[in-house]
């Protein structure tokens, strides 16, 4: 009796938190050159001019770098989708639409979404045609193979500057600190990292390279 008391209540209080959440980033993302601006005064206040400037370029490069990573990944969702398509018009499956629009959204979401969308499918198909849902399970198998081995590292290695190898890696890396939350921002957090380091080390090689110069 109490966890169907609290359960519903819990559920619309998520929901009360999600649309709040979307009503104030809306209305920051309205505004973000005013807050941006105060908070680049705020830093030029508290921290020295040169700390400031490597910071606010700092997040600059990173806002940048999950812009990118989110477009990517977008992009890669929507080759997926369509190359299902095109499956879909070979081997005729019923509700082709829907299953492509299934499998374009789950593919967003990294590791466990392809397997969701093809589970997803699989099941709509089924009671019409079983033979016809292993067929559309065995295309969505080599389909998220191509995908997870090649297409999604190579696109989401551009968007972000990240090699295949350690876009594969960050993922790893991501979910087994933090799940599926760490496999979707292992990539970006992993190249904002990349760059700070790689900003870092440049900076230290470029005084040496100097020093010795001098």
């Amino acid at each position: 009796m109490n966890k169907l008391i609290t359960g519903p209540m819990i559920f619309a209080n998520s929901i009360l938190h999600f649309i709040l959440g979307m009503f104030i980033a809306f209305y920051m993302l309205c505004d973000k050159e005013r807050y941006f601006e105060g908070i680049r005064k705020f830093l030029t206040v508290i921290l020295k001019k040169h700390t400031a400037e490597r910071f606010i370029r700092a997040a600059s490069n990173s806002n940048r770098i999950i812009e990118r990573f989110i477009i990517g990944k977008a992009i890669n969702s929507l080759i997926i989708a369509f190359m299902f398509f095109i499956i879909t018009l070979i081997i005729k499956p019923p509700y082709a639409l829907l299953l492509t629009l299934i499998m374009g959204i789950t593919n967003m979401i990294p590791f466990f979404g392809p397997i969701v969308g093809g589970a997803i499918c699989t099941l709509i198909v089924l009671p019409t045609n079983p033979s016809m849902a292993l067929m559309v399970l065995l295309m969505i198998f080599i389909l998220q193979q191509f995908d997870g081995m090649y297409l999604g590292p190579k696109i989401l290695g551009d968007s972000t500057g990240l090699p295949p190898v350690l876009v594969i890696l960050a993922i790893i890396v991501g979910g087994a600190f933090a799940g599926v939350l760490g496999m979707f921002f292992g990539v970006p957090v992993f190249a904002i990292i990349r760059n700070i380091a790689t900003e870092f080390f440049m900076q230290k090689y470029n005084q040496k390279q100097y020093g010795g110069q001098t």
